[in-house]
């Protein structure tokens, strides 16, 4: 892995991509008084908690914290999002710590970047935020209520992320692998089918329909429909 961080007016590094420092923050808040941003913090926060999964949720929160330049808080968001992932989205954790970089201490960015590869645990030795003149809008990290719901983040939701960032070759890997391990879960299928569609990808499309055909996987008839859509004749 290559993290390269040079400076805060440096290109920025990281297992081959490059990213100029004008392009790291892609959220821009409407000016906000101090008020108005306590209530948009704690209102994020209270979405995230309702449904830990909420990635739409994590990003908008962490990027506010990146706008308003509150390291501690916006530490403890970026732990709260790495936590829910785990060694999911590889892609959304890589991005979201490059953003916020230049706000992190040392030993912050260390402790994330560690846990790119292998994903960050509840059990983890995790670097705490100082605790100084913290306010009610930057807890340490958003608790969680006891639940018997896995929160675990789906296939359908980890590639639906994907997609929100217009990674989609990420998004149909994980597709097409939930598709191979649960093939009779129709919304995989869909979801799938709508990705080939918007991207007109029409080879990778192809070698997946053999492969789901070659190994006798029933499939939905909208497969059949996008392949002829697709203009696809059996060899």
């Amino acid at each position: 892995m290559t993290i390269l961080i040079t400076g805060k007016e440096s290109p920025v590094e990281m297992e081959g991509e490059i990213i100029e420092p004008a392009f790291l923050t892609q959220h821009s808040l409407s000016s906000q008084s101090a008020e108005e941003s306590i209530v948009e913090a704690d209102y994020l926060a209270h979405q995230i908690t309702r449904n830990s999964s909420d990635l739409h949720s994590h990003t908008q929160r962490i990027f506010h914290f990146i706008e308003k330049k509150e390291d501690k808080a916006l530490y403890s968001a970026l732990v709260d999002l790495f936590l829910i992932l785990g060694d999911k989205g590889l892609p959304l954790r890589k991005r979201m710590l490059i953003s916020a970089h230049t706000l992190l201490s040392d030993e912050e960015f260390d402790c994330l970047k560690q846990s790119l590869s292998c994903g960050l645990s509840s059990g983890a030795n995790i670097t705490m935020p100082q605790q100084k003149g913290i306010q009610s809008n930057s807890l340490p990290f958003v608790q969680k209520v006891k639940s018997n719901v896995n929160n675990q983040l789906s296939p359908i939701d980890e590639a639906r992320s994907y997609v929100g960032y217009g990674q989609f070759d990420e998004a149909i890997t994980t597709l097409k692998n939930a598709i191979l391990s649960n093939p009779r879960q129709l919304a995989l299928h869909n979801d799938l089918l709508e990705i080939f569609q918007k991207t007109a990808e029409k080879e990778p499309f192809i070698s997946f329909y053999e492969q789901l055909l070659n190994n006798k996987i029933t499939l939905p008839p909208l497969w059949k429909k996008t392949a002829e859509e697709f203009c696809y004749k059996k060899a």
